[in-house]
Formats: structure tokens, sequence, C-alpha cells
């Protein structure tokens, strides 16, 4: 009985499988259109060509108008002070140096020796140009930044001149000098020295 069964199991699988093999081709089905469009054409879409601007094409872009915020670039700022944004050399090189001898400040006027020359606000003296100049020194404008020249100095105040360079030690009485760099490498000359008694 179980064969039986084995084998009506096995005709009914084969059976299945074999059914749509025997159909032949497919038949192209009806593609009348029941609703009595048949003289409408369907939509076509045309590709996109490369390089083409798809906000200008789709009309969601005006020149002129600001453009939408998603798809918007922000308004370019500045990330620094114009000292910080400036070429190198605009940052890194030392204002001049003014010596701020005498400020004259009367009611119609002010007046400051700088060096010898005298000034007015307004005036451009040493690649600097004076803006204000009050009894406690003068405020000058220097590649974009305003520094303030105190009375009785030459600097500006922030740009404090370089310390000295720092003096070389002075040697230990009864101390080994140190090698000296020659030919040699220096260290070994210094023992051939020391050794040399023997």
């Amino acid at each position: 009985m179980k064969l039986i069964g084995a084998f009506l199991m096995l005709g009914a699988g084969a059976f299945v499988v074999a059914r749509p093999l025997m159909q032949g081709p497919p038949v192209a089905e009806d593609e009348s259109d029941p609703t009595g469009s048949a003289n409408e054409e369907p939509a076509t879409v045309e590709p996109t060509p490369a390089g083409r601007d798809l906000l200008m094409s789709q009309g969601s872009f005006t020149p002129g108008a600001p453009v939408r915020e998603a798809f918007g670039q922000p308004d370019a700022t500045d990330a620094a002070p114009a000292g910080e944004t400036a070429p190198t050399d605009a940052v890194t090189i030392a204002p001049p140096r003014l010596d701020v001898r005498l400020v004259l400040i009367t009611g119609r006027t002010s007046l400051a020796n700088l060096g010898g020359v005298i000034a007015r606000p307004g005036d451009r003296i040493a690649g600097v140009v004076v803006t204000r100049i009050d009894p406690t020194g003068i405020e000058v404008e220097w590649r974009a930044k305003k520094l303030f020249y105190a009375v009785g100095t030459d600097h500006a105040r922030g740009w404090e001149p370089p310390p000295p360079p720092p003096e070389a030690p002075a040697p230990i009485e009864g101390a080994a000098s140190p090698p000296s760099p020659d030919a040699t490498g220096g260290a070994t000359a210094e023992r051939v020295e020391a050794g040399g008694d023997r």
C-alpha cells in the first residue's frame, strides 16, 4: 500500500511540473482599454542628458530669486576677523614702531608727536593711518587692524617687543668645559686629553 501511495505522489508531482511545459508559448493577452481611451498615447519620459541642471529645467529655480533652503548654500561670511583670515605675512609681521612722545589736545584739534613727526587724525605715517588721538596715546589702523600706542612707548599695545635673546650661561669655575665639536666628534677628543698623562 505504501508503494502505491508513493507512485501516486510521484505521478502527481510529475504532472504538476510537466503541465506548464506542454502548453507551448504563452498567448498574448488582449491589451484593449476598457475605458475607451485608445486614442491617447502613453506619457513618455525623456532621458536626462548628463550635466543638465534639474532645478533650472523643472522651474523651481529662477535667477535672482532666493533658492529654497533644501537646495541652497549659506551666505558667504567671514570665518574669523580680518587679521586671522588675511595672508600669513599680515599676521606674522609686527606693526611698525612709532615713538609716541607727546600728545596735545585742544578744543579744536588734537596732535601727536611720533618720533619728531607731527600727526593729526587721518594722517598716514610709516604705513599706518592715525584714527584717534586721546590723552593716553594714539589709535592707528594698520593692515585692517586697530592698534593703540601709549604715550612713552614705541610699540603697539598687545604687540610687545620680543625679549632679548637669552645670554649664554657663564661657565662655572673649576668645572670641565663642554666638549667642542671637531672632526673627531668632540667627546673623543676630550677623552684623549684627559687620558694623555698615562
